[in-house]
């Protein structure tokens, strides 16, 4: 009965466990700096109807999770996070776990369309999730967590999934990534102050380390991501080291 009521509690966004996925494939996510070639591509392209059925399925028929505790509890002090569910996520293609606490914060930005409402920062995360799996064949999303410019926190492979965002990084990272490019001018003080707020977040939860680092995408790999204004902002946080 308890893994019933949990199932239901999940279903309608309300349980502690978050993430209501369970999976057994020990395959991992493919780096984003490169391909794993031990990954077995898809055996066809995706349709969209097929993503959208996918996607009913996955807020149709959630399944418990048994491991940590992926989503905040009310009063806990952490953002409101927006559930896979809630944005319409599918199901990842397999999971490898990613062990609390990591040592580490890498900031990105998707260099993609910014947005400033939950229904238009939802259909972007849709739209990278299908070209992390679709394009770029990976299992799921790279980024464990995306912030919209209305502050909105988006789950994307969660606390406790290992992301596709930082090569040799992967495994020992948190990947926090804002929507929008933001090369020139920085993100919004909403989307700022729910980045560092999900920070103190992991910390307060157990999966971050109270000594973490935090880092631009720039400084573990080539590349001039998180873009040149938002890299100025986070040179000043706390933890931050190049």
């Amino acid at each position: 009965m308890r893994v019933v009521w949990l199932s239901l509690l999940c279903a309608v966004g309300l349980s502690e466990f978050g993430s209501c996925w369970i999976f057994t494939d020990s395959k991992g996510v493919p780096d984003a700096e490169a391909t794993d070639p031990s990954l077995d591509p898809p055996a066809g392209a995706v349709t969209a109807s097929g993503r959208e059925s996918h996607r009913r399925e996955a807020r149709e028929k959630p399944f418990l999770f048994p491991g940590a505790v992926d989503s905040p509890l009310e009063g806990s002090g952490c953002p409101t996070i927006i559930s896979r569910a809630q944005w319409g996520a599918r199901p990842p293609n397999n999971k490898v776990s990613l062990v609390p606490p990591v040592p580490h914060v890498i900031i990105h930005h998707t260099d993609g369309n910014p947005c400033a409402s939950q229904a238009a920062c939802s259909q972007e995360v849709r739209r990278i999730q299908d070209d992390h799996m679709d394009k770029k064949g990976w299992a799921d999303i790279g980024y464990n967590f995306l912030i919209g410019e209305d502050g909105g926190v988006y789950e994307g492979c969660g606390w406790s999934t290992r992301g596709s965002h930082a090569g040799e990084y992967n495994p020992t990272s948190l990947g926090l990534s804002f929507l929008g490019s933001f090369s020139e001018t920085a993100p919004s003080a909403a989307a700022l102050n729910a980045a560092r707020s999900l920070v103190q977040c992991a910390v307060s939860r157990g999966f971050l380390s109270r000594s973490y680092t935090l880092k631009g995408h720039r400084n573990v790999n080539p590349t001039s991501c998180p873009g040149n204004a938002l890299y100025r902002v986070i040179t000043q946080w706390p933890g931050f080291k190049a």
